[in-house]
């Protein structure tokens, strides 16, 4: 239980130190403003989505040493939402990510490795639950 808060709390403080570098200078090449409030929203929903990347985690190391297998995807339609449904957390878990590089370079650096950060995001957690 420990280890699962200790885990938890270096991620929130990860990306609230993002969130704070993001609102000391106003953000370059946006045509509109995002406020504090949609910066929190999104980083409550991205700790959420990195939360189950965690547990997505802690199973797959559950998984690994007892040595069962996930659970199988019947037909097309399992396969299209299991998908869909790494895609949104995929899409939710970038969200702090981008603030912490937005803050470490700016908002060209989010602009050019958006699809890398998504795509790193997407596999890990395909490779976490499919394997």
């Amino acid at each position: 239980m420990i280890k699962k808060l200790s885990a938890l709390l270096i991620l929130l403080s990860t990306s609230l130190h993002g969130l704070a570098a993001i609102h000391m200078s106003p953000r370059m090449g946006s045509s509109s403003y995002s406020g504090p409030l949609d910066t929190l929203i999104l980083m409550i929903v991205g700790m959420g989505a990195l939360y189950f990347y965690y547990k997505s985690f802690l199973k797959w190391i559950k998984r690994r040493t007892t040595g069962e297998k996930p659970e199988r995807k019947l037909g097309l339609d399992d396969w299209g939402i299991t998908l869909a449904g790494y895609v949104m957390v995929s899409i939710f878990a970038c969200g702090p990510i981008f603030e912490i590089l937005q803050s470490i370079g700016d908002y060209q650096l989010v602009r050019d490795t958006w699809y890398i950060v998504f795509i790193f995001c997407f596999g890990l957690l395909f490779f976490l639950r499919r394997t």
